[in-house]
């Protein structure tokens, strides 16, 4: 059985690249449903305020989608977290 008072995001820190796992406890489901819909949200529109201040990419770029992955593949840490049953 899952707790879903549980939830969990990823940061990134610019300044020296480590990546960061935020697990959090609601005290109920629906507030944990709740605060993932806002966190949504939020990474929503900061995802579409980066593309639109992103400039223009001013070269082709050849490589197949399996190479962009396996390159980014690299700066991915794997992030498990065991909840209790209880």
């Amino acid at each position: 059985m899952y707790d879903l008072n549980h939830f969990a995001y990823i940061t990134k820190e610019h300044q020296t690249n480590n990546h960061y796992c935020h697990v959090f406890c609601a005290l109920t489901r629906e507030l944990a449903t709740e605060i993932i819909l806002t966190l949504g949200q939020a990474f929503e529109v900061a995802y579409q305020l980066a593309l639109r201040d992103k400039p223009p990419r001013r070269h082709h770029d050849n490589k197949s989608d399996d190479q962009k992955i396996a390159e980014r593949k690299r700066y991915v840490s794997h992030v498990t977290v065991q909840l209790s049953d209880t």
